[in-house]
């Protein structure tokens, strides 16, 4: 790797695990960076050692190697090798924006539409080891897609009752994906569901919402679309300044808009109000808010 003081010695063709040593935490910092690289190229099923020879390692290695390669979600989503799943390509960057905080935590994460399973390994993978993965979907058939880590329920996601024994049995997630049935009828009655029972740091994420401009009578689309009733919730977002707030208002920290995709994170904000800084022309400073 271009340092004199790090050296490989590689026996894969022996069936030996290869090995990496530094001779100083100079190399270390210095080869880190191809190190990711290197690693990144082995297969999955090798592994790697690393053995420091002066005093004990700054930083784990292998737990910086992990979250460098799985944080990149769309990456992960293009090495996939498991069950099919489809994505739209600009889809990848919202959920790295919003998800990303909750990599490698004790995330509940509930995806609403399993389909073939492949997505739900993918967020296995991206979110790590202390992720409660669950997906549910009304097809039986996707229970066989339910693995290690992985769980899987079947049952209506407009369902009140069915809904509630997913809170019963996980508890409320954290994050919530509606890549359902695209229904606007369904996509609201799981957001009315949902929505006021999460966290006060949750964060729902509703995809594939051009639904909503689909001629086709099925989707039920046009005024009644998941897309024109996120919209009027921008004013309940801003009620404080009609004077008639409500749960969503008080409870709702931002709502973001892309193409196919509405996101709601929540977020109880205790104190609205202009703040000043600095002094007033008088020489007096300003205090507090209005």
């Amino acid at each position: 790797m271009g340092d004199a003081s790090c050296r490989t010695r590689s026996s894969r063709l022996h069936g030996q695990t290869p090995r990496i040593i530094f001779s100083d935490r100079a190399a270390v910092r210095s080869s880190f960076g191809p190190l990711v690289k290197w690693i990144s190229s082995l297969s999955s099923k090798q592994e790697m050692r690393v053995r420091f020879l002066h005093g004990p390692p700054i930083f784990s290695v292998v737990s910086c190697v992990s979250k460098y390669h799985m944080s990149n979600l769309y990456g992960a989503f293009a090495d996939h090798k498991g069950r099919p799943m489809l994505k739209w390509h600009h889809y990848f960057p919202v959920y790295e924006k919003h998800f990303s905080s909750w990599v490698n935590k004790p995330v509940t994460f509930l995806e609403m539409g399993v389909l073939h399973g492949g997505s739900l390994q993918m967020w296995r993978k991206y979110f790590g080891p202390l992720a409660t993965i669950i997906g549910i979907d009304i097809n039986p058939a996707c229970k066989n897609y339910e693995e290690i880590g992985v769980n899987i329920r079947i049952g209506d996601q407009s369902d009140p009752v069915f809904l509630q024994s997913i809170i019963d049995e996980f508890g409320i997630p954290d994050i919530i994906i509606d890549d359902g049935s695209h229904i606007s009828t369904h996509q609201k009655a799981s957001f009315e569901f949902w929505y006021h029972r999460m966290l006060k740091n949750g964060c729902y994420l509703i995809e594939d919402a051009h639904t909503s401009y689909w001629s086709d009578p099925f989707w039920k689309g046009g005024p009644d679309s998941i897309m024109e009733y996120s919209k009027n919730l921008v004013d309940r977002l801003n009620a404080d300044h009609t004077n008639d707030p409500d749960e969503f208002t008080r409870n709702t920290w931002c709502m973001s808009f892309y193409d196919s995709m509405i996101v709601f994170e929540r977020g109880l904000i205790p104190l609205k109000g202009p703040c000043y800084a600095g002094s007033a022309p008088t020489g007096e400073p300003y205090h507090g808010t209005m």
